[in-house]
């Protein structure tokens, strides 16, 4: 999230190949997800170097981001090694568990920051249920075309769930 936010920063001032590192400091249980190479896409979900990489060049960390085109794409790959992973001052946390911060510096020495000390999601910040209902579509269009839809009709009962059974709420939602 603090790397989306510095993204369009970033873009409108220097191409990506002009960043020299990004530094990402995170939580201590998190620190050891360093790994430059993931060889599977499972993997890339659990490599901080591959998940800022990606992030950068897509602008999301959505399922397209750990695809195997993506983890084979040599400008992402170029973006990993410049990554380094550290221990974010959980002093500065202020209770939040999974606090995060970005440094990019680029070839000259401009530098750009970004932190977040809560990641969305959590209570402080949960997720917009559109983007949930986004996200339903990223990963369901291409195996079940219909689930999005199915899914926004099952909100749309939402004030009925109290008081209908689960069965009758799902052929209302697909009966259209």
């Amino acid at each position: 999230e603090a790397l989306l936010e510095l993204r369009p920063l970033l873009l409108a001032s220097r191409p990506l190949d002009d960043v020299e590192e990004i530094v990402v400091a995170i939580h201590p249980d998190a620190v050891k997800l360093d790994g430059r190479e993931p060889e599977t896409t499972l993997a890339a979900r659990f490599s901080v170097p591959h998940i800022a990489a990606a992030t950068l060049h897509h602008g999301h960390a959505g399922a397209t981001a750990f695809c195997s085109a993506t983890l084979a794409a040599p400008a992402i790959a170029r973006l990993r090694h410049k990554v380094r992973v550290v221990l974010f001052d959980m002093t500065q946390a202020g209770g939040h568990k999974w606090p995060a911060a970005v440094e990019i510096r680029f070839r000259g020495g401009e530098v750009h920051r970004a932190r977040r000390i809560e990641a969305r999601g959590g209570h402080g910040e949960p997720h917009p249920l559109e983007d949930i209902l986004r996200k339903v579509d990223d990963l369901s269009s291409a195996p079940y075309p219909r689930f999005g839809t199915v899914m926004r009709e099952l909100v749309a009962l939402a004030p009925k769930w109290m008081d209908a059974p689960w069965p009758d709420l799902v052929f209302e939602a697909t009966a259209g």
